[in-house]
């Protein structure tokens, strides 16, 4: 009987694989025109000729029944796993293409109808048409500035001095000292100068935290740099899928890969793992401040979320201001500079106000500026969502139970009603052509992905852990309860969501996967999150803890921030088609660890430190008001 089970496993296996596929090895499929092409653009315009960036699609041939070639073709459009190779995305030089395109005798015809011509005469032996769509001949801009660009390098020098004199000042005042004088933990006490000194805040950054609550619950830091890397991790294979490449076929056999296509899978879930830790902490930290404060409830909702607001917006800033002004933008220059760089540009000086308001992720999402910015809207949104359900709960504490979980319903059944009614997957597939040129900007990636009642469920699921950890972290029974329970479903759950959300299902069973398909591998996460607070996995909390994890984790924010600028990069400045394979993919993804990480420490020892630290001298802290005075808030 288990041999005949394991047989039916083995031949429905074998039927996903060989369904629709195609070999690449065959000599039809070589012949096809390549997806990418990027000819030699600095030589083609010292030579005073025209450089061209272009669209094209294939067309049948009349006799399309016969036609061999056109069938593959539609062979890799119907198969989810291949990009459409209907669709070409040149850049050529035209006057060596195409000679007849700026032939003086075919002046009066149309550029895109000699081009397309062209192309049909190259690949006469396929016997398919072509048709050109979008073509840019335009020479690169001179770039001329505006005021905003003579604006950000003054704004920067100018903080530059500023770093610079309070460091000086603070190493003088502290130079002849036998014994120099830790900061002031307390924001209020601590002087401007060592606000912006380099020397105290590398002394704070290098100075561990030793309260109880933070020891305590460490590791959480631990576990948000290491899903850091593996989204970092994730971005790098992202540069490569949403480039001009030159071997296609490395994406197109990726699912052939069991390891590679769970991996694949598993990225989609990886910034859920975020979204949990934000609201366990929040749920816990309003939890304690429950027994403790007596004050006005609006007004710790209000201070709790301004500084949320606040902690946020420096280095998120910082980094628009940067990426946008055309003397960066310059070393972004190739090219593709019409696809990636100057259409950034552009974004991000008509939609920035949407970023700073985090809404980004609901308003104008096409044309969103700084793409992976779409997490912070979310998660800010989820916040004060989160901070009043929190508020109704303080008011209502005999609930509690009754409240987190219709928050938890209402979170499931939002992507059930839009996946039912836009038809979507239960997850967003990063596939080659999903991922191709401009695709993360498709409004299903929208729905499915970065809108923030799509990530809703696993945020309520967080506030619940949290609850439940204060409110049983005392009880004698806590270890004997975790001892197993949470340690299994750490495992088991996130399993289960990776497996079922790698295979595509029925329209049914996609419509109800797609709203518990998240919250399922959020509470795995969660679970080991309980586990860990009892030493239970003990090799994973040590992993966690280590002090070099620790340290680094102090400027995650940072380096998440600053990682896409540098990850996309090779993306943006791409002068000939890159060959991906698995050590380029690893190679780039140390390379950009390193950059992003070293980028993010200088975020966030010039940039975020100071403004926290301002922001603390300046703006009631409600969780230390509510420690030292519990009866009312200034």
């Amino acid at each position: 009987m288990n041999d005949s089970i394991f047989l039916l496993l083995f031949l429905l296996c074998l039927e996903h694989l060989v369904k629709c596929d195609i070999n690449v090895s065959d000599q039809r499929f070589r012949e096809l025109p390549p997806i990418f092409r990027i000819d030699d653009e600095s030589s083609c315009r010292e030579n005073g000729k025209s450089f061209c960036t272009l669209s094209l699609v294939i067309q049948p041939p009349n006799g399309t029944a016969t036609n061999l070639y056109w069938k593959l073709i539609e062979d890799t459009v119907a198969h989810p796993k291949f990009y459409n190779h209907n669709e070409l995305f040149h850049a050529v030089c035209l006057d060596d293409f195409c000679p007849a395109s700026t032939d003086t005798n075919a002046a009066n015809l149309d550029i895109t109808e000699r081009l397309s011509e062209c192309y049909r005469l190259k690949y006469e032996k396929l016997g398919l048409k072509f048709l050109v769509l979008n073509l840019n001949c335009s020479n690169p801009e001179k770039n001329s500035l505006g005021l905003f660009d003579f604006i950000v390098p003054f704004v920067v020098i100018a903080y530059f001095v500023i770093i610079i004199y309070a460091s000086y000042r603070d190493y003088c005042n502290n130079f002849k000292s036998e014994k120099v004088k830790a900061p002031e933990s307390n924001g209020r006490k601590t002087s401007v100068v060592e606000v912006f000194s380099v020397i105290s805040n590398w002394k704070k950054l290098c100075s561990f935290d030793d309260r109880p609550e933070f020891q305590k619950l460490k590791f959480v830091q631990g576990i948000r740099f290491y899903n850091m890397l593996l989204v970092l991790f994730f971005h790098t294979q992202c540069s490569y899928l949403n480039a001009y490449i030159e071997n296609t076929e490395y994406f197109e056999l990726l699912y052939r890969s069991p390891i590679k296509s769970s991996f694949n899978t598993l990225s989609v879930f990886l910034v859920q793992t975020f979204f949990l830790i934000s609201a366990f902490l929040l749920s816990y930290q309003v939890c304690q401040s429950m027994e403790k404060y007596r004050g006005s409830k609006l007004k710790y909702t209000f201070y709790t979320f301004l500084n949320r607001y606040l902690r946020l917006l420096p280095p998120l800033f910082t980094i628009l201001m940067i990426l946008t002004s055309k003397q960066v933008i310059r070393l972004y220059d190739g090219p593709l500079r019409n696809f990636y760089s100057r259409k950034e540009v552009l974004r991000c000086r008509q939609n920035w106000w949407a970023n700073f308001l985090f809404i980004n992720n609901h308003y104008n999402e096409s044309q969103m500026c700084y793409l992976i910015s779409w997490y912070l809207a979310a998660d800010t949104q989820l916040y004060l969502v989160s901070l009043l359900i929190l508020l109704v709960i303080w008011k209502y504490p005999q609930r509690r139970k009754l409240i987190l979980g219709m928050a938890i319903f209402v979170g499931v059944l939002i992507p059930i009603i839009m996946s039912y009614i836009y038809e979507v997957d239960i997850i967003y597939r990063f596939t080659p052509e999903n991922s191709k040129i401009d695709n993360y900007r498709a409004f299903k990636f929208s729905i499915i992905y970065f809108s923030t009642y799509t990530n809703m469920a696993s945020y309520m699921v967080g506030l619940a852990l949290g609850c439940f950890y204060y409110t049983t972290e005392k009880s004698k029974n806590y270890k004997r309860i975790l001892q197993f329970r949470w340690t299994g479903l750490f495992f088991f759950l996130p399993t289960i969501a990776v497996t079922v959300a790698s295979y595509s299902h029925s329209r049914f069973a996609s419509i109800i996967l797609s709203g518990i398909i998240k919250p399922c591998f959020a509470l795995g996460i969660g679970a080991g999150i309980l586990a860990l607070t009892h030493r239970n996995i003990g090799i994973v909390k040590w992993c966690c803890e280590l002090k070099p994890v620790l340290f680094l984790s102090n400027f995650t924010y940072s380096t998440y921030i600053v990682q896409a600028g540098i990850v996309f990069f090779r993306t943006a400045t791409v002068s000939k088609l890159l060959y991906v394979s698995d050590s380029a993919i690893i190679l780039s993804f140390l390379q950009d660890a390193v950059y992003s990480i070293f980028c993010g420490f200088l975020m966030h020892i010039l940039v975020e430190m100071p403004a926290l630290q301002l922001q603390k001298k300046y703006i009631p802290q409600i969780k230390q008001l509510a420690t030292d005075n519990p009866k009312k808030l200034k």
